[in-house]
C-alpha cells in the first residue's frame, strides 16, 4: 500500500482482487512511503488504525500492517556498501530522527513481540529493520 495514497479507488480494485484470489491465505500488509508522513501534522498510528479498519471492512480479518521506507532502506544499505553523497547523507539522517519521531521500533516490538531483531547501535543499519 501507499502510504500517500490510501483507500483510493485502484487500492479498492486491488484489495479486492487479493481478496478473491487468496480466499482465507493470510496476509501482510506493506505500508510505503512512511517517509512522506508529516510527524508534525500527522499521527502515524492513527493512520496505520484507520488503514486497519478500512481492511477489515474489506473483508480482511485482523489485518497484520507492517511500515517500510524503500527509499530510507536504499540509502541506508548504500551507506554501509558503496557510501552516499552528502546530500543523500543529510537524506538519510532526515529518515533517522522521523522514525524515532514516528516510534516506530516500538510500534514493531509492541506489534509483532515474537519477532526479534538484533538491535544494531549504529543508527545507519538499524534504519534497516524498517
Amino acid at each position: 500500500m501507499n502510504s500517500t495514497q490510501l483507500a483510493t479507488n485502484d487500492e479498492q480494485g486491488h484489495l479486492e482482487f487479493v481478496k478473491q484470489t487468496i480466499g482465507r491465505t493470510p496476509v501482510i500488509f506493506v505500508m510505503n512511503k512512511i517517509d512522506s508522513f508529516n510527524v508534525e501534522d500527522e499521527d502515524v498510528i492513527e493512520t496505520i488504525n484507520r488503514q486497519k479498519e478500512y481492511l477489515k471492512k474489506k473483508g480482511f480479518k485482523d489485518p497484520v500492517v507492517c511500515l517500510v521506507s524503500a527509499r530510507a532502506g536504499y540509502l541506508a544499505k548504500q551507506f554501509l556498501s558503496a557510501g552516499l553523497s552528502r546530500s543523500e547523507e543529510r537524506e538519510l539522517y532526515n529518515y533517522i530522527d522521523k522514525f524515532e519521531w514516528m516510534k516506530l521500533e516500538e510500534y514493531y516490538k509492541t506489534r509483532f513481540p515474537k519477532i526479534i531483531i538484533e538491535d544494531e547501535s549504529q543508527e545507519e543499519k538499524s534504519i534497516c529493520k524498517y
